[in-house]
């Protein structure tokens, strides 16, 4: 996804990522998408480490991205 056009979405999931609401899946997903967006490969875990430093539960629940 990161080398398609989905790069114009990353300021709007970025700030529904800052809300850092807790127990929210519309965060949870959005999470996700950021990092499946700003990765570079399957190997990136950049956006993750990001995340999992600024996170609340809904923002780091990305087990099902990381397995």
């Amino acid at each position: 996804m990161g080398k398609t056009e989905y790069n114009k979405l990353v300021p709007i999931l970025e700030n529904i990522c800052a809300r850092n609401e807790e127990h929210d899946m519309l965060t949870s997903a959005t999470s996700t998408a950021l990092c499946r967006i700003k990765r570079n490969d399957l190997n990136d875990v950049q956006e993750v480490q990001r995340l999992l430093g600024i996170g609340k539960f809904a923002v780091v629940d990305l087990w099902g991205l990381i397995k």
